[in-house]
């Protein structure tokens, strides 16, 4: 029998203080998974876990520019280790989601289309929601390419366009679709995870979709994106 996703949330956050505006999307996790056990990691937790478990990688982690860099790099590699779900603080559950990790092993969703167009994507697969079995390949294929990214995306990009490529949601998407289709693993459409989409001006609205899809969504991500203000 396969592995099954351990029920663990996994969230993180520069401390223990998580702030007010965050709080209620916090509770609604534990809200709708009441017997799931429920992890908050902060900045030092974060970088012990490195420190502890991938040391080589301990370099690298220090060394990026930015924080948000180190908690992306941080919840692959714990992820990796722990298996269980890890998500964003802004993102709001609505209902228990253990449906959509039933006999899989890793499971992500794709932002809407429109964030994808934006960016001249076919897709981009977002990491404010992951779930994953511990040790999955497609994980070890993405803690393997942070080092290498960062220093090829440090010499291109800069800013914002750096940290996407680096450690966040493109560098996620290229490793899933270097990995391909395989079985156990789920890349969920937008309707499920992702129904709000970010507008050009920072308003969140709807995102464009059927009629069928309206009223599916697990959970929605409401893109706080504290590192980019």
């Amino acid at each position: 029998m396969a592995a099954q996703i351990p029920r663990i949330l996994h969230q993180t956050w520069k401390t223990e203080q998580i702030p007010p505006a965050m709080q209620a999307h916090a509770a609604s996790w534990k809200q709708h998974h009441p017997d799931w056990e429920h992890r908050l990691w902060t900045d030092a937790m974060n970088r012990d876990f490195i420190r502890r478990e991938v040391p080589g990688f301990l370099p690298v982690y220090d060394s990026y520019p930015h924080a948000i860099q180190r908690v992306d790099a941080a919840r692959y590699f714990i992820l990796r280790h722990h298996g269980g779900v890890f998500v964003d603080l802004d993102f709001e559950c609505l209902r228990n989601i253990e449906p959509l990790l039933l006999d899989r092993q890793f499971v992500a969703g794709t932002e809407p289309e429109e964030h994808a167009r934006t960016h001249g994507m076919a897709a981009i697969v977002s990491n404010a929601f992951m779930a994953s079995v511990p040790g999955h390949p497609l994980l070890q294929r993405v803690c393997e390419q942070l080092p290498l990214d960062e220093v090829r995306h440090r010499q291109r990009d800069a800013g914002f366009s750096h940290v996407l490529h680096s450690t966040g949601p493109f560098m996620l998407t290229r490793a899933c679709e270097a990995f391909g289709p395989a079985a156990g693993v789920a890349i969920l459409p937008p309707a499920l995870l992702y129904p709000l989409v970010k507008e050009a001006d920072g308003r969140i609205g709807e995102a464009q979709l059927s009629s069928t899809q309206h009223g599916q969504a697990y959970a929605r991500h409401h893109y706080w994106g504290s590192w980019w203000h």
